[in-house]
């Protein structure tokens, strides 16, 4: 284990891995091309701890937290990194493969400020509401949302190639949108909101239990004369889909 209540620091080029857990009350400083990795155990970062540098955080496993502001990148290969507060600042490329982002807060305020989210496999997972109390209009609109609907918002490119975003959460891509790769679930309320361009290459869209992509920009196929993606409802609330449940479909078309 690693209890730090100075200063941690992570050369460039170098490579420092954790595998105990432990804490962080004090600065830690990932230089650019260094590499901090987290790799089993907890570890948890005070949420008022400071952590600079232009270098990457890796969490190949376990289950850890991040202090509310984090500059360098964030790469989640395994395990899970859960955030216990209700404002979240990354400022370096946040990247999902195959481990968990959680966030354990009822309306917390996410962004990632001019870097890049990239969910490809994995969870980004906010707490769950009742469906059917999700269906008030307020949850539905982005300017008046519901006191416990978390806000995420991408102020950089959001590259989506597969995994599942969970929760009752507002995911606002500000800049652009990249639909690629796999399946990409949406469920339990999550919406994604496109407001520029938003680029389908491939892979459904499969939504659930009410999730919503909406764009309020324009979307563009890729490769118009080979795209065969579809966007896949499988709720089975009143309302939305057959009595005993099932699915729609919608496709597009040159």
């Amino acid at each position: 284990n690693v209890h730090s209540f100075g200063n941690l620091s992570v050369a460039p080029r170098a490579r420092l891995v954790l595998s105990g857990g432990g804490q962080s009350e004090g600065r830690v400083d990932v230089m650019k091309h260094g590499v901090l990795e987290l790799a089993g155990g907890v570890f948890a970062m005070d949420g008022d701890s400071f952590v600079h540098g232009n270098g990457t955080f890796v969490v190949s496993g376990g289950l850890h937290s991040l202090p509310d502001i984090v500059r360098p990148n964030v790469q989640i290969e395994g395990g899970a990194v859960e955030v216990n507060s209700r404002e979240l600042t990354l400022l370096g490329d946040v990247t999902i493969r195959n481990g968990t982002l959680r966030f354990r807060m009822t309306s917390t305020n996410a962004v990632i400020a001019n870097a890049t989210l990239t969910i490809n496999g994995g969870e980004l997972l906010f707490p769950e509401v009742l469906p059917n109390a999700g269906m008030h209009p307020s949850h539905l609109h982005t300017e008046v949302r519901n006191a416990d609907r978390a806000q995420f918002r991408v102020l950089g490119p959001f590259v989506w190639r597969g995994g599942t975003i969970r929760g009752n959460v507002d995911l606002e891509s500000r800049l652009s949108t990249h639909l690629d790769g796999g399946p990409k679930h949406l469920e339990a309320l999550a919406h994604v909101i496109n407001f520029e361009n938003m680029l389908w290459g491939t892979g459904d869209v499969i939504t659930k239990e009410l999730g919503v992509l909406t764009t309020k920009g324009t979307m563009q196929m890729e490769s118009p004369s080979t795209f065969n993606a579809r966007l896949v409802y499988l709720d089975t609330f009143d309302g939305c889909c057959p009595e005993k449940g099932g699915s729609h479909l919608h496709t597009w078309e040159d």
